[in-house]
């Protein structure tokens, strides 16, 4: 009887869980048919100027919630001409702030609020206190032996802000030139925010590698190109010397002395040859003020590599200098120079002996200092230079705010993002808590850009830098402060393990006391957070990608449109796969970004955006922010007034009516891609390093090969959340691996190679060459003893050729071979693969894994169709196709499996996308039972009309015209057709050539469509047609006779706005404050065609 009770409880049991299973799959089929609410996209509400009305608010949202938004990021910034409204924080705009939280309660909607006016963090409640600092020096040369009293020359600083911090002193060259105290430039070349690439203090580095560029005038003798010294003190200076790269050289100069505060005399000129140590002699002239002017060159920019004046003593001699020093140093981040990225920062000159000082030379001043700046030091005999160390504000304030504008808050300090905190999320939790509000789920910190008003200088300095640097590196920085004054200390090694040990405690304190602290608190008040810390715009920082952005509840990044948009403009790096990558290892489950961002008005359209979107969602992307939709305020008006940059996503484009098309494809994907877990066979370890993101994939060495898929992990990761279960290295509720892949030239410290090899040891696949030395100077030199040790446990001799595969417990390294050739051996398949009679076809694609279900989303990114195999790494189960574009769904009637994988013919229109589900248990010997899933139509009939056509007088287009030729509108003699913007109604009555075909499908093809179209046929909506292959079934509405065609097409605002700037103003009928000049060339519109009926085969 016992074993009965047994027998029936299992198979009730059985039972339960099939009945549960088959649960999920209906509700995963049922999400997907229609999405819930958390998968539909969100958007940037831009409140521009402030000029908000109530009407406006119930209107935006009310047209958001019908069209699938669900949710609003409110930004308040400027950025655009337009009304001004309320004061940001003003009690006016914190009652309409409070009437939006209504509104949205109301609408069952989300809401963010961005933490500024403007972006990213900060006000005029952050002092300078509270503000990025930045450590500066001044230098003076002294004579010992003896009693020295002399005021040290102040740093530069900025706002009036300055405090000393240390005072250092080493023993100089007797020969080398005086340092001035500060340069400038007639001229500097800028890049894309301003930022410096060339500046004039790389012309006195005495590197000749580095060099000054001019801006792009040519130098004229009325308006010459120059570059000035000012020194401490005056000099007896009796020589010049100029030195200029290989290009760039200017040719005769003149070395002029200041005379007075505004006149400078020519003591000497100097032919300067390309490449060449140009010196020039002239009698002894004593002053402080020195400039080489160049009255023409041959070429622009004009390029100077150094400048310098010489007293009798000095000998010109200049060598190469710390290679990349104002990145290594921290004070300037990336973005389109160097070319090569972060990868810089591993680059070094070879080592002859160059060395400036020594660290046990280095003499604590600090004390010998008053506050007035004084020294009082006997010196030692010799030359010496004494180096006065302090802070100034960095100077960058909040970007694009209306009226509400002050410094950036400090993001090494906590007491920065405390200050912020309590300025702007405190009174706004407070406005929501006031009316009840249950929609105001999240805070937000846009994009870090600092540096982009101050060319690009980055924060370097906090009060207590000393002491964290020491916390957290094991030794004081003191001895080794002249490399932050250029110099080399000891040796060019030692100088970069210091600087690498300096970027990487910026990094440590922008993560824990920035966006950390901000975390917490968030969470201290019970909201949400997320923050821009996977950067699409300038700069990329001295930070760890991957971390900055975990410490958010949602990760965020972002791209824009017209660039390849996982470069961002920069080759290396790809910003969402940084952000997705963090999510996936710090368990969130959103990943969001500020989406389709353009600089472009109303250019772009659904068919224009799929694709960037679609790669944006094969790298990780699972919720757009649209960036942006601009408030609306008055409800009369069209197109309104609009941000200075796009994509425009409001309620007055022209294709609003038909959004929810594209935005349900959207909600579609994004609904499949937060389901279940994402898969992937590869994590790729960066290195311990800062300045580390995700890379992309021409960046990713050694490559990935195509058809797998990969996360990036920082030390962090590595350390806290990764183990090792059944052969595969895990994250906790996240994602598990096959092979972790250690990036080309990444240091190890000690500590991280000890986890490495317990997590081989553990039985983990470690694909990577031998690491060659220990980062920074932590307990060095004993820590590279210990990594030797380390990596001959690990890697043994193998120099990757003897020796290539090693075993060492339960685990594997394999070294000297691709990653591919390591996969191939250990037998894992790539996880997806498309070709066309057997030549390999790139589709992107990304995999994600739930208990019910296997999930690939494919997109097609190019123009020609795709007919061909796709392999899947799936057995066991029935594929089925998920159309994210209808909504439909069918199993594929057409496959093989392998014993391997499941290989389906698939067919994918030029930037098509499609998801490929695996969701029912089938038997491993089950195929399909056809031999091709694509469809074969023929063109049966062309519908040549004649149209009539309808436009919308409102906007100046006529009513019943009929049009013999499907032609473009921008080709009309008429005006009102050429200038308009808007939808027009095609018609036309046709009878099939042919009966249809009993269970044949009957396609209409709309053939060139500018830019989005709705079909009715027979009076039967068919649906809106945004996509390729522009197609819609019409076998369930068309007759064989009597049959009438209605098709709305809807083109661009442009055109529009075009006409009108020809026009008086009172005729105009756009209202906007974007206009295009009346020659700007027209956007095509209209129903290009040709217009055809096609039938399956």
């Amino acid at each position: 009887m016992k074993k009965m009770i047994a027998v029936a409880t299992c198979l009730l049991l059985w039972s339960s869980l099939a009945h549960a299973g088959a649960r999920r799959t209906e509700d995963l089929e049922a999400g997907f048919v229609r999405p819930p609410d958390s998968a539909k996209p969100w958007v940037y509400w831009w409140w521009l100027n402030g000029n908000v009305t109530k009407d406006g608010i119930t209107a935006d949202l009310s047209e958001m919630k019908r069209q699938g938004i669900n949710g609003v990021l409110i930004f308040n910034a400027g950025g655009g001409e337009g009304p001004a409204g309320p004061k940001f924080l003003s009690p006016e705009w914190h009652e309409l702030f409070k009437f939006a939280l209504r509104e949205a309660d109301r609408l069952h909607m989300e809401v963010s609020i961005n933490l500024c006016d403007g972006w990213d963090a900060g006000g005029p409640w952050i002092s300078a206190d509270c503000a990025n600092k930045k450590l500066v020096y001044s230098e003076l040369q002294i004579e010992g032996p003896g009693l020295i009293e002399r005021t040290l020359p102040a740093p530069p600083q900025l706002d009036g802000y300055y405090h000393d911090c240390m005072v250092v002193a080493f023993p100089e060259k007797p020969d080398r030139p005086l340092s001035p105290q500060s340069v400038s430039a007639s001229s500097t070349l800028g890049g894309y925010c301003d930022e410096w690439n060339f500046p004039p203090d790389d012309a006195v580095d005495n590197d000749p590698a580095t060099y000054w560029s001019s801006g792009k005038e040519s130098p004229t003798p009325e308006k010459p190109a120059w570059l000035a010294l000012q020194y401490s003190e005056p000099l007896t200076a009796v020589a010049a010397y100029v030195l200029s790269p290989q290009q760039g050289a200017p040719g005769i100069c003149e070395v002029q002395v200041g005379l007075d505060a505004n006149q400078y005399s020519t003591i000497a000129r100097v032919s300067v040859k390309p490449g060449e140590v140009c010196r020039v002699e002239f009698p002894e002239v004593h002053a402080s003020r020195f400039r080489l002017v160049i009255p023409s060159a041959s070429g622009i920019p004009v390029q100077i590599s150094e400048f310098a004046v010489l007293r009798k003593t000095d000998v010109a001699a200049p060598r190469q200098g710390i290679k990349w020093w104002p990145f290594k140093s921290g004070n300037r981040s990336f973005w389109d120079y160097p070319r090569q990225g972060p990868a810089v920062l591993s680059e070094e000159y070879p080592d002859t002996g160059e060395s400036d000082c020594r660290k046990a030379d280095v003499v604590d001043l600090t004390a010998n200092v008053n506050e007035q700046g004084q020294l009082r030091w006997d010196a030692p005999a010799g030359r010496w230079t004494v180096l006065r160390f302090g802070y100034t504000v960095v100077g960058q304030r909040t970007r694009c705010g209306t009226t509400v504008v002050g410094y950036e808050s400090d993001m090494l300090s906590a007491k920065g993002i405390e200050t912020h905190f309590a300025a702007t999320a405190l009174p706004l939790m407070a406005d929501a808590k006031e009316v009840r509000a249950k929609s105001l789920k999240y805070l937000h910190i846009d994009s870090y850009e600092v540096g982009a008003d101050v060319r690009g200088q980055q924060p370097t300095w906090v009060e207590d830098f000393r002491e964290q640097f020491q916390a957290r590196r094991g030794y004081d920085l003191l001895p080794y402060l002249p490399a932050m004054a250029r110099r080399i200390v000891d040796n060019r090694e030692i100088t970069n393990r210091f600087l690498w040990d300096f970027r990487r405690t910026i990094g440590d304190l922008i993560a824990q006391r920035f966006f950390g602290r901000f975390a917490e608190l968030g969470h201290e008040h019970g909201m949400q957070v997320h923050s821009e810390t996977g950067y699409g715009t300038y700069p990329w920082p001295h930070i760890d990608g991957l971390e900055c952005a975990g410490k958010n509840d949602i990760t965020m990044g972002e791209f824009w449109i017209g660039t390849d948009i996982m470069s961002q403009f920069n080759p290396w790096g790809n910003v969402i796969k940084t952000v997705s990558s963090s999510a996936h290892a710090y368990g969130r489950s959103i990943v969001q970004a500020e989406a389709f961002t353009s600089w472009n008005h109303w250019l772009e359209y659904p068919a224009s955006l799929k694709p960037v979107g679609d790669e944006a969602f094969c790298n990780g992307l699972n919720r757009m922010v649209f960036h942006q939709y601009t408030h609306q305020p008055r409800l009369d008006i069209k197109p309104g007034y609009q941000y200075g940059a796009g994509t425009h996503f409001d309620r007055n484009i022209t294709w609003w009516e038909q959004s929810r098309a594209f935005f349900n494809y959207l909600g579609r994907c994004q609904y499949m891609l937060q389901r279940g877990k994402p898969f992937a066979d590869i994590c790729w370890f960066y290195g311990e390093g800062v300045t580390t993101f995700a890379p992309s994939q021409e960046f990713t060495k050694p490559l990935i090969p195509q058809g797998y898929d990969f996360d990036a992990v920082n030390a962090d990761i590595l350390m806290h959340r990764m183990s090792v279960q059944n052969g595969r290295l895990s994250i906790p509720d996240g994602p598990t691996y096959r092979a972790m892949v250690i990036a080309e030239g990444a240091q190890l410290s000690p500590a991280l190679l000890q986890r490495i090899k317990e997590l081989i040891q553990a039985g983990a696949v470690v694909i990577g060459s031998r690491p060659d030395n220990c980062p920074g100077l932590s307990d060095y030199p004993v820590c590279d003893q210990e990594v030797d040790e380390l990596v001959h446990d690990i890697w043994g001799e193998s120099n990757g050729t003897s020796d290539p595969k090693l075993n060492l417990g339960a685990g594997t390294v394999m070294c000297g071979r691709s990653v591919n050739e390591v996969l191939q051996e250990l037998s894992i398949h790539p996880d997806f693969e498309a070709s066309n009679e057997g030549k390999p076809i790139f589709i992107r694609y990304i995999h994600r894994t739930m208990p019910e279900a296997e999930a690939y989303f494919l997109a097609n990114s190019t123009d020609q169709w795709f007919r061909g195999d796709c392999k899947f790494r799936v057995i066991e189960r029935l594929p089925e196709q998920w159309d994210p574009v209808s909504g439909s769904t069918k199993s594929f009637q057409s496959f093989q499996q392998d014993g391997h994988r499941t290989i389906v013919p698939l067919e994918l229109a030029p930037y098509a996308s499609t998801f490929v589900v695996f969701r029912r248990n089938i038997p491993s010997a089950q195929n399909g039972t056809q031999d091709t899933n694509i469809t074969h139509v023929q063109l049966s009939q062309t519908i040549t009309g004649p149209w009539s056509v309808d436009f919308d007088p409102a906007w100046g287009g006529p009513q019943g015209l009929e049009f013999r030729d499907l032609i473009d509108w921008t080709q009309h003699p008429d005006p009102g057709i050429r200038f308009y913007s808007g939808k027009a109604v095609y018609r036309a009555h046709f009878d099939c050539a042919e009966k249809p075909r009993s269970g044949k499908r009957v396609y209409l093809d709309l053939g060139d469509v500018k830019y989005i179209a709705e079909v009715k046929l027979n009076r039967k909506n068919l649906g809106i047609v945004w996509t390729a292959p522009w197609r819609v079934d019409v076998t369930d509405a068309i007759k064989t006779k009597g049959n009438l065609l209605e098709i709305t097409v809807v083109n661009l605002w442009p055109n529009r706005i075009i006409g009108d700037a020809s026009l008086p103003q009172a005729e105009q009928r756009t209202v906007t404050n974007v206009r295009f000049p009346s020659d700007r060339p027209l956007q095509q519109s209209g129903l290009l065609g040709p217009v055809v009926l096609m039938t399956e085969q």
